[in-house]
């Protein structure tokens, strides 16, 4: 496997390092199934992955869990915090001058008024649009894709600038399903 285990020895026999080990797997053959690369690290408490797809074009995968505990010896040791991220990234064929941004809308954004009317896209009202893309279709076709991730509130943005697009989503899981639909639009 070429993301590789950082765990102690203790940790081996944890659920939690089982559980991250089998996650490392799941993206390891499917990147690897695309004829990509990727290396990394997990234990117990942890992963990092960093991948690169190359079919039908090239994409940059990283995964990141971290966990911190709350260090208080009073509270209970199961109040830890767990960060998930999941990050793509890829070239497109957008213009160099053409960017978005669509991101959770802070408390100011629901009570501003926009004076440049930006385009409508079916997303949920706590999410912003910002940008100056003429290609409306293919960013409706990112926001249908990523639908589930935008309804339930994990994506945390949305990027385009100087042609690459960059997606963040706050999720346990892989995604790698919806990945697979992305990476076949042709961006």
């Amino acid at each position: 496997m070429s993301i590789k285990s950082e765990a102690t020895k203790d940790e081996k026999s944890s659920p939690f390092y089982k559980n991250n080990k089998k996650f490392c797997k799941n993206v390891e053959d499917f990147v690897l199934d695309k004829e990509g690369n990727v290396h990394g690290y997990y234990n117990a408490w942890s992963y990092h992955i960093v991948a690169e797809v190359f079919t039908p074009q090239k994409w940059r995968l990283i995964y990141k869990k971290s966990t911190f505990s709350s260090g208080h010896i009073l509270l209970n040791s199961k109040s830890q915090n767990i960060r998930s991220t999941l990050t793509w990234e890829t070239m497109t064929q957008f213009k160099k001058n053409e960017y978005f941004i669509i991101k959770k809308r802070n408390i100011l954004k629901y009570l501003s008024f926009n004076i440049k009317k930006q385009p409508e896209f079916n997303l949920p009202r706590k999410y912003s649009f910002k940008g100056n893309i003429k290609d409306f279709k293919t960013v409706d076709n990112i926001i249908h894709i990523l639908d589930k991730a935008f309804i339930n509130y994990e994506i945390e943005k949305v990027h385009l600038k100087n042609k690459i697009l960059i997606i963040k989503i706050a999720n346990r899981n892989t995604l790698l399903n919806v990945f697979e639909k992305l990476l076949y639009l042709n961006i």
